[in-house]
C-alpha cells in the first residue's frame, strides 16, 4: 500500500542532524525521533516536508543512515522569496505529479495569522506579521490549504493541540495528543474569498504521544541507574523537582503568568516538607528573581542535566503536576528513565493513561509526604515501586511501534483503508540515553 503523506513541524524547523553522532549542539526535538521512525517502518509510504529543515543539509551517507528506504524527501528549499511565495511549494508537488494523500503534522507554534495578504484588518489595510509567522507557518498554513488533504495533528503540548490559525480553512480530522476530548478550534475563515469566521469541534485522542521521548532508549537503559546510590543517599537528595515557574493560564491562551505553578509545588513540596528530613528539597528551572530571593535553598535555575547528574543519581521521588488538568507529558518517563519515581498530583492523569502504578498517585499532600517516609523506611517496598515504574516502559515504546501502529491505524479508520500494524523494525540511529 503506497501513500504519499505531507509531514513538518509548524512553528519550528527539523533538524534530522540530532540524530547524527559527533554533530556539536544540534537543536532537538522529540519529533525527529517520531517522523524518523514513522519512515522506516513504512519503506512504501512517501513523506514529503513541506516546511524549514536540514534535511537538504544532510550528506548522502547521514541521509542513508537516517533513511536507508530513501522516502523522505523536502518540498521546501528554503528559498522562499521576500514575496513568501508558498506556492512554490504546492509547485512542487504538480510538477512532480505528486497525489497527496493526507498530511500528518507536529505543531509547537501557532499565531492567529501567518499568511502574508491573504486577510485583510478590518479596515482593509494589510496585516503586518513577524518573520517568524512567515517563515515557520505561513508555508504550512498556505500549503493544507491548498492541498486540500485530510490533515491529522501530533502533539506532546496541549497548549500548541489547537492550530491558532484563523487563516487556515483546511481544519485538522483528529489530534493524536495528551489524552481523550473534544475541543474547539479558533474561529476561522472557511476560504481565500470567504472570511466569515466559524468554530469545529475537533477529535483529540491519547495516542502514547509523549512517550516519544523513550523511542531509541536501547532495552537495557535501567543498566545505567545507580539504585546503590539512591538508596545510600542523604534524605535532602530524596525529592526532586525540574520545572519551571511559567506555565499557560488556560487553553488556547497566549496569557502567561509569572510562577504561575508555585501554588502546587508550595502545598506539596515546600509546606508540606517543613520540619522534615526533606525540607531541603530542590526545584531546578526558571523562576522569577522573587522566588529565588525568597528561597534560595530550594529555587535553583542549574540546567540542563548533565549539570545536575550527582543530584540525580541521587534523587529517588519527584512530584508531576502541570497547570492544566488531566493532561499526561513526558515529564514522568523523564524521571523513570532517570531512576525517579514520579509521584503524581490528583489532578493530573485522572484518565489513568499512563499506567503507572496506583501507588503513585496522591490523593493530597499529606499521602505525598507519608508515601515518601514510607518508601525510606522499606527497602522492599520502594524497590517494588521502582520496578514497576521501569515495567511501565514496554518494548513497544522504545521502538516506537505503538505510537506508529496507533497513528496509521486511526488515520485508516477515518480514511477508509486497512492499515497493517508493524513490529520488530530494528531502528537505524542511537539517541543518548538519560541526561548523557
Amino acid at each position: 500500500m503506497n501513500k504519499n503523506i505531507v509531514i513538518g513541524r509548524i512553528g519550528l524547523a527539523i533538524n534530522f542532524q540530532s540524530l547524527i553522532e559527533g554533530k556539536k549542539n544540534p537543536k532537538f526535538s522529540e519529533i525527529v525521533y517520531l517522523y524518523t521512525i514513522l519512515a522506516q517502518y513504512n519503506p512504501d509510504f512517501n513523506f514529503y516536508l513541506i516546511g524549514p529543515s536540514d534535511l537538504n543539509k544532510l550528506t548522502e551517507e547521514e541521509y542513508n543512515t537516517i533513511f536507508p528506504y530513501h522516502n523522505v524527501h523536502s518540498a521546501w528549499h528554503n528559498k522562499i522569496n521576500k514575496t513568501y511565495n508558498y506556492y512554490e511549494i504546492t509547485d512542487y508537488f504538480k510538477n512532480n505529479n505528486i497525489n497527496i494523500d493526507f498530511a500528518l503534522m507536529e505543531v509547537c507554534g501557532s499565531n492567529k495569522f501567518s499568511i502574508p495578504g491573504l486577510v485583510p484588518k478590518k479596515n482593509n489595510t494589510p496585516r503586518s506579521l513577524l518573520l517568524v509567522h512567515k517563515m515557520y507557518m505561513g508555508p504550512y498554513v498556505y500549503t493544507l490549504n491548498h492541498l486540500g488533504c485530510p490533515v491529522y495533528v501530533m502533539s506532546d503540548d496541549i497548549r500548541n493541540v489547537l492550530l491558532n490559525f484563523s487563516d487556515l480553512y483546511n481544519r485538522e480530522r483528529l489530534v493524536f495528543t495528551q489524552t481523550n476530548i473534544v475541543l474547539p478550534t479558533v474561529e476561522h475563515i472557511q476560504s481565500e474569498t470567504d472570511f466569515t469566521m466559524s468554530v469545529d469541534n475537533i477529535n483529540c485522542i491519547y495516542a502514547r504521544i509523549e512517550r516519544a521521548t523513550l523511542i531509541g532508549l536501547p532495552s537495557t537503559w535501567k543498566n545505567s541507574i545507580n539504585i546503590d546510590k539512591k538508596l545510600n543517599s542523604p534524605n535532602k537528595y530524596h525529592v526532586m523537582v525540574i520545572s519551571n515557574g511559567y506555565g499557560t493560564k488556560r487553553i488556547n491562551s497566549n496569557q502567561t503568568v509569572k510562577d504561575l505553578r508555585f501554588n502546587g509545588y508550595n502545598e506539596y513540596i515546600i509546606e508540606n516538607f517543613k520540619g522534615t528530613p526533606y525540607e531541603e528539597s530542590k526545584i531546578y528551572g526558571k523562576w522569577s528573581d522573587e522566588m529565588f530571593e525568597k528561597y534560595p535553598d530550594i529555587f535553583d535555575d542549574t540546567f540542563p542535566f548533565v549539570l545536575l547528574k550527582n543530584e540525580i543519581d541521587q534523587a529517588k521521588y519527584s512530584l508531576v503536576y502541570s497547570q492544566l488538568d488531566n493532561f499526561v507529558t513526558i515529564k514522568p518517563w523523564e524521571l523513570i528513565i532517570l531512576g525517579i519515581i514520579p509521584f503524581i498530583h490528583p489532578k493530573y492523569d485522572e484518565q489513568r493513561l499512563l499506567g503507572l502504578p496506583e501507588y503513585v498517585y496522591l490523593k493530597n499532600p499529606e499521602d505525598f509526604k507519608n508515601k515518601v517516609m514510607e518508601l525510606d523506611a522499606n527497602k522492599d517496598l520502594y524497590l517494588d515501586i521502582l520496578n514497576q515504574c521501569f515495567d511501565s516502559i514496554k518494548e513497544e515504546d522504545l521502538n516506537g511501534s505503538y505510537i506508529n501502529n496507533f497513528i496509521f491505524s486511526k488515520i485508516g479508520e477515518n480514511m477508509n483503508f486497512k492499515y497493517e500494524p508493524k513490529n520488530n523494525v530494528e531502528l537505524k540511529f542511537k539517541r543518548k540515553q538519560n541526561y548523557e
